[in-house]
């Protein structure tokens, strides 16, 4: 059975007269050993990470990539964690 977690976060300072908002959420699959975050914020900012468990080893291959589109930079990278 699929989980499904979803988050809103918003940020305002009245001194700065500033705001800022981010979504985020996270879908966890079970019978795959699949865990996939996603955000998104105000900043135009965009990430994803996928996680997957590699049983019977006690490894776990995560895979991430971010995106800002008004810096126009984009980051990807992968790392394994043992444990």
């Amino acid at each position: 059975c699929a989980q499904l977690q979803v988050g809103v976060e918003f940020e305002a300072s009245t001194r700065l007269q500033d705001s800022s908002v981010a979504f985020g959420y996270q879908l966890e699959l079970p019978r795959g050993n699949l865990l996939f975050r996603g955000s998104l914020d105000s900043s135009w900012q965009v990430g994803a990470v996928l996680e997957k468990k590699l049983p019977p080893l006690p490894l776990t291959l995560a895979l991430g990539a971010f995106i800002n589109h008004r810096k126009e930079k984009f980051h990807c990278g992968f790392g394994l964690t043992i444990g």
